[in-house]
């Protein structure tokens, strides 16, 4: 990759066109210092979170992410006497905070205010999910279809939302599946699509929108290998046979099995090939090597 100001496509580079070499690092480097800001449900900022501490932040892959933190009622002023913190009373229940952190960008949600006394000092714990975690209040009641394709679906459950479709891996929108929902929540509904589909979830909270992504597609490999004596310190490995399946029976709806179209006329399906291992033979049919189970 190439990033601008840097003249080598092998390496990363900071926004002054250093070189970093991969597993090196800079110490001079310090972390990121996130910046809170406080609006209005239509996103109005009304004042920066200042002097708030303990700042937690949990995220979840294709999941709700968690921000958690404290805002004191005084602060120090002028002259360093304690006055009231100015942005205290604007610290409400479904107000949101805007995140920024790096280049990042991420709206929360305000869930949970919390009033604490110590004998040092009053503060306000709030804990905020991100924002696609509002879906978790709208409801289905019922949807059931037969066959559509993932567009199709988000586009559907996304109906009476503010939410709507990022980008959908093109796979998805070749296959057709059915899904049946009854008594759920818009969020929970977006989750079991992407089940259905195998898909990752991606949450744009700045936009709302929400993209599928093929996960076999995410990521790029920038050359880090692990292996014994580097990086890699123990590895562990553990075969669970009460797991090991040979044999899947497969019935629909009033109990219809898949006998007429099966070849050997059974109703179930079975396979071998992990009893089969390390079985091969040559263009003449010679046994070149047997397996360790199976004669």
């Amino acid at each position: 990759m190439r990033i601008r100001g840097c003249k080598t496509p092998y390496s990363l580079c900071n926004k002054g066109g250093r070189k970093f070499v991969l597993g090196q690092i800079d110490r001079n480097l310090k972390p990121l210092k996130p910046n809170l800001f406080i609006a209005k449900p239509n996103r109005t900022i009304v004042g920066k979170l200042k002097h708030v501490k303990d700042v937690y932040l949990s995220t979840n892959l294709s999941n709700v992410h968690e921000l958690s933190f404290y805002v004191p009622y005084k602060v120090f002023g002028r002259n360093m006497k304690s006055v009231k913190n100015k942005i205290i009373d604007n610290v409400r229940e479904h107000y949101l905070v805007k995140l920024e952190l790096g280049h990042k960008t991420e709206w929360f949600i305000i869930t949970n205010i919390k009033d604490s006394s110590t004998e040092n000092e009053d503060y306000k714990q709030v804990q905020a999910y991100s924002l696609q975690y509002e879906l978790s209040m709208r409801l289905i009641r019922r949807y059931e279809v037969i066959s559509k394709t993932a567009s199709e679906l988000l586009t559907d459950v996304l109906a009476n939302t503010n939410w709507t479709i990022g980008t959908i891996d093109p796979s998805f929108d070749k296959k057709y599946r059915s899904l049946n929902l009854s008594s759920t929540t818009v969020l929970d509904a977006v989750n079991e699509i992407a089940k259905t589909f195998q898909a990752l979830v991606i949450w744009d909270t700045v936009n709302e929108t929400v993209s599928l992504a093929d996960p076999e597609k995410i990521g790029m490999y920038k050359g880090l290998k692990i292996s014994y004596g580097k990086y890699l310190k123990s590895l562990d490995k553990e075969l669970m046979t009460d797991e090991m399946v040979t044999r899947l029976y497969a019935y629909g709806k009033d109990d219809l099995s898949i006998r007429r179209v099966n070849p050997t006329g059974a109703p179930y399906i079975e396979d071998f090939s992990y009893f089969m291992y390390p079985f091969q033979r040559d263009e003449n049919k010679n046994v070149i090597s047997s397996s360790y189970w199976m004669s």
